[in-house]
Parts: C-alpha cells; sequence; structure tokens
C-alpha cells in the first residue's frame, strides 16, 4: 500500500497541533493550581517583590497580606503570582512567608518559655541575630506584633512560637 508523502506530512502536522494543543489545556489548569500563603516581617516593614529571586525590586506587600504560590521555589525564594496589574507575580523570601494566616497582635506581651535560651532570627527559619541580642533567655517578656502557627515576630527579632507564652489577660476573648 503506497502512501503519499503529502498525506503523511499532513497527518504529522495535525498530530502536532493536537499535542500541542494538549499541552496548551494542561499548561492552564496548572496555571489555576495556587496555594494560600501570608506575609510576615517586622512591625512597620514592608516585603519587596523582586524580578527574580534576589533580583531588582518591582513592588512591596504589607505584613498579613494574603499572597497566592504557585509551588516554584528556587534557592530560598518562592514565587508568588496574583499580586495585582502592575506587577501579576514575583518572587518573595521565602522567610517572609508563612502558610497560615498570622494574627496582628500590636505589641501583646508573651514569656519566653523553655529549657535554656532561645534563638531571635532575622526572619522565619532565617540566620540568628548576631551576638547577645539574637537570644532570650526564659523568663523574658516580649512584644509580640504578628503570630503564626509556627513563629511570632516580635520586638526583639523572629521566634519559634512553642518558645512562647501568650499572656492571657492581654489575648482577644473569642465572640
Amino acid at each position: 500500500m503506497k502512501v503519499k508523502m503529502s498525506t503523511l506530512i499532513t497527518v504529522a502536522a495535525l498530530l502536532m497541533i493536537l499535542i500541542v494543543a494538549m499541552i496548551i489545556v494542561v499548561a492552564r489548569a496548572d496555571a489555576g493550581n495556587t496555594t494560600s500563603a501570608w506575609v510576615i516581617c517586622k512591625p512597620g516593614g514592608l516585603v519587596h517583590v523582586r524580578s527574580k529571586p534576589g533580583g531588582s525590586v518591582q513592588g512591596s506587600v504589607m505584613p498579613c497580606r494574603e499572597v497566592h504560590t504557585d509551588g516554584k521555589t528556587r534557592n530560598g525564594w518562592v514565587h508568588v503570582v496574583d499580586l495585582g496589574a502592575e506587577d501579576p507575580e514575583g518572587w518573595i523570601y521565602v522567610g517572609y512567608i508563612v502558610t497560615d494566616e498570622p494574627e496582628d497582635l500590636m505589641g501583646a506581651p508573651a514569656t519566653v518559655t523553655g529549657e535554656g535560651r532561645v534563638a531571635c532570627r532575622e526572619s522565619a527559619g532565617g540566620s540568628r541575630i548576631k551576638g547577645k541580642a539574637g537570644w532570650i533567655q526564659p523568663g523574658e517578656t516580649v512584644q509580640v506584633f504578628y503570630w503564626s502557627d509556627e513563629w511570632a515576630v516580635t520586638n526583639r527579632g523572629f521566634v519559634m512560637t512553642k518558645y512562647l507564652e501568650r499572656d492571657e489577660a492581654d489575648e482577644m476573648p473569642d465572640l
């Protein structure tokens, strides 16, 4: 059975078009799969959104703002999407991202607990603050500005919440 070369080329071209169309459909479906995350930083601060990991600043995000990640990470940076019309996407350092919505405690007191000194960090999971300022002793009181499941932003730096006990007198009652 003889098949014309032009027929084979036409069939191959149609198959390529079909494959490309399927790839586009899958890519569009994946583009909608985002995860919510929240931004935390020192009080009064802003978190920079960058064009690429460590790249130029293209915008800023306020603390406690919800952002959406598409799952892409690179060298300690998280890719965020759906930021707005001017800069719809960018990269934020992972130390300023938490996966649960933080509470804004506006400087409420908390007591440091634990068996020994507790590290204060520059960001969530980041480097310890250098020198004596990088440690808090059990029993000391700190001011907590933002509280998430794992990290608290305090007047001394980022501290793991498992080492803090909130002052119940200053907690807001559930309504």
